[in-house]
């Protein structure tokens, strides 16, 4: 069970971090909060974190039941 809540924190943590976005035009120079409203706010990114979060724990879980 401490495996799947730090694999949850740390997949949260990773699509939530702050990386400049190469596709859209403008200025790359955002902070933290405008990064993570961009995300939460289309639907597309927030679709994105969330299969992308759900993979990487679903990864950790496989991982975790072959090692045991």
């Amino acid at each position: 069970m401490k495996l799947l809540k730090t694999s949850i924190i740390s997949a949260a943590i990773a699509s939530l971090s702050a990386v400049p976005a190469f596709a859209h035009t403008g200025s790359h120079e955002a902070s933290f909060l405008a990064n993570l409203m961009h995300w939460l706010t289309s639907p597309t990114h927030a679709l994105l974190a969330v299969v992308g979060s759900a993979a990487v724990v679903a990864l950790a879980i496989k991982i975790k039941r072959s090692r045991s």
